[in-house]
């Protein structure tokens, strides 16, 4: 079946069907793009075994294919929200120029970000700009906070932003040092999920900060 999607269309298309979908008119305009043109961006549901074999082919390959962003979601609409996000509504030629295509990757749990994390540290490319986490991931998986701070501890110093429907009180209650993280850069932004234009804001920020 095929699935056709209009520039204003509220529909989800399902996973199976999102990668055969144009982003952009196939113009001469630097900011068209389709989405062929964007891969590798992917979106994980895999095991850490799969994890690996990823690895081993990002390893076997002659040119750098590590992403730009990492995100950690598990909820399908907000996986939808990012690849939007990013592949609509962010001018990227802006902030890369025309010499590189814009990757990003979306996992769906701290743990799955954090090894793909390990596999970037080990390129050494320094592409990677932005780290974007939810806070609530799943029963007995890593919280967004709980994620960060492993991110940290493995030596990760670039931006990352906690974007979760959580309020800060609550998140404050949950960790007693959470408006120091945020005053310390350990977290370099929070944003609440409905909050569309700070997102798009802040993201694009981050990133164009991380490139100059």
């Amino acid at each position: 079946m095929k699935v056709q999607m209009a520039e204003s269309s509220p529909i989800v298309p399902s996973e199976s069907h999102i990668h055969s979908l144009p982003v952009f008119p196939t113009t001469t305009s630097p900011r068209s793009f389709t989405m062929r043109e964007f891969f590798p961006r992917t979106l994980y549901r895999n095991t850490t075994s799969s994890l690996n074999q990823n690895a081993r082919n990002y390893s076997q390959t002659s040119f750098c294919q590590c992403p730009h962003v990492l995100v950690s979601d598990d909820d399908h609409f907000q996986n939808f929200y990012y690849e939007t996000l990013f592949q609509r509504s962010i001018s990227w030629e802006e902030i890369l120029g025309d010499k590189e295509g814009f990757r990003f990757e979306i996992y769906t749990s701290g743990e799955d970000l954090i090894h793909r994390y390990q596999g970037i540290q080990n390129c050494g490319c320094g592409k990677l700009a932005l780290i974007i986490t939810d806070y609530e991931m799943g029963y007995k998986r890593l919280n967004g906070v709980e994620t960060i701070i492993q991110l940290r501890r493995r030596g990760y110093s670039g931006s990352v932003v906690l974007r979760t429907s959580e309020e800060k009180e609550q998140l404050i209650k949950n960790h007693d040092n959470f408006g120091e993280m945020l005053e310390s850069e350990f977290i370099n932004s929070y944003i609440m999920k409905q909050s569309f234009k700070e997102a798009k804001e802040t993201i694009q920020s981050l990133i164009k900060s991380s490139r100059y």
